[in-house]
């Protein structure tokens, strides 16, 4: 815990909830709370807008500074899990589970709020959304989910206790080895990956520093960064299998140690840039593809550009 000299990171915590209103009364046993890793960002901030013109002084004066628009926003990062999932997955695509499966829709996703305990104060941010998503591991390494939030307001709660028995969830989770990847059907191999879903959402603002509201700002974007052995069979397979612009179906699986528990994200109409890899000197030579998935008319889901199955139960 903090001491008259400070902080520190290792108490941190945070807890989401969906009521209707930001209150940490309404966070309780049944809302779902993570640990986090790595380094977390989400913060409220409020620019300090100095209007002064050339007034025959060059230095400026504080009298004529004004407070500018509010935002809250930042990057939370957890490991992924299918109890992750299970609250993250509609707050990520807009659609709620359907036989446990979900993708997105036209609509900006639901809001939610997150208490985050920062040590010696706890912070309350509401009307959050999921503006991003970032699943990435690589070889050897567990499989991290970072959420890119966009809020609409903030809170701080001194002197306030984390709710009783709101307890940080420890369900096992996945390493880069439980994931297999097809394309087209057939299995390959790879070092590293990175799967980005993104909202384009933004803060709205009508005559307030504070937000309106937050919208749908443009189209949303999914790309996935594959990075694997660079051979004969690959790059015939991968970049050569049909002119540009080819489409490919591609299927992460992700098999859990607990039960029947398992995740499937399939991008179904995957499509990459051709280009000849680079050489890195005396290094390995790498294939390193990203592809920006798109939809499919007549495609699974509605022809969606990603596909999240997620089972969660054990």
């Amino acid at each position: 815990m903090s001491t008259t000299c400070g902080s520190t990171g290792l108490n941190a915590r945070i807890a989401y909830d969906g009521s209707a209103s930001a209150d940490i009364s309404n966070f309780t046993s049944a809302d779902y709370a993570f640990a986090l890793t790595g380094s977390t960002s989400l913060s409220y901030r409020q620019a300090v807008v100095n209007n002064q013109g050339t007034s025959g002084d060059t230095n400026q004066a504080s009298e004529m500074s004004r407070a500018g628009l509010e935002i809250v926003e930042g990057n939370v990062s957890h490991l992924l899990s299918p109890e992750l999932l299970e609250w993250a997955g509609p707050y990520i695509t807009g659609r709620a589970y359907s036989s446990d499966v979900t993708y997105p829709a036209a609509a900006a996703p639901d809001s939610f709020h997150a208490l985050l305990h920062r040590d010696e104060r706890i912070y309350l941010y509401g009307d959050l959304k999921v503006n991003t998503m970032t699943i990435s591991a690589s070889s050897g390494e567990p499989v991290t989910c970072q959420l890119g939030l966009i809020g609409e307001t903030r809170s701080t709660l001194a002197d306030t206790s984390w709710p009783a028995d709101l307890d940080v969830d420890r369900t096992v989770p996945y390493m880069f080895h439980d994931c297999a990847i097809t394309i087209g059907g057939s299995s390959y191999i790879f070092r590293s990956f990175t799967l980005t879903h993104n909202n384009n959402l933004a803060p709205r603002y009508f005559g307030s520093t504070t937000p309106c509201d937050v919208y749908r700002a443009g189209l949303s974007e999914t790309t996935l960064q594959l990075v694997g052995p660079h051979t004969s069979t690959t790059v015939t397979d991968l970049l050569e299998a049909s002119a540009a612009p080819n489409v490919q179906n591609i299927v992460m699986t992700f098999t859990h140690t607990s039960g029947s528990m398992s995740t499937v994200f399939r991008m179904q109409g995957a499509q990459v840039n051709p280009q000849d890899p680079q050489i890195p000197g005396a290094g390995e030579i790498l294939l390193d593809l990203t592809y920006t998935c798109r939809t499919v008319d007549g495609g699974a889901s509605d022809g969606a550009a990603i596909i999240l199955t997620n089972d969660s139960t054990p």
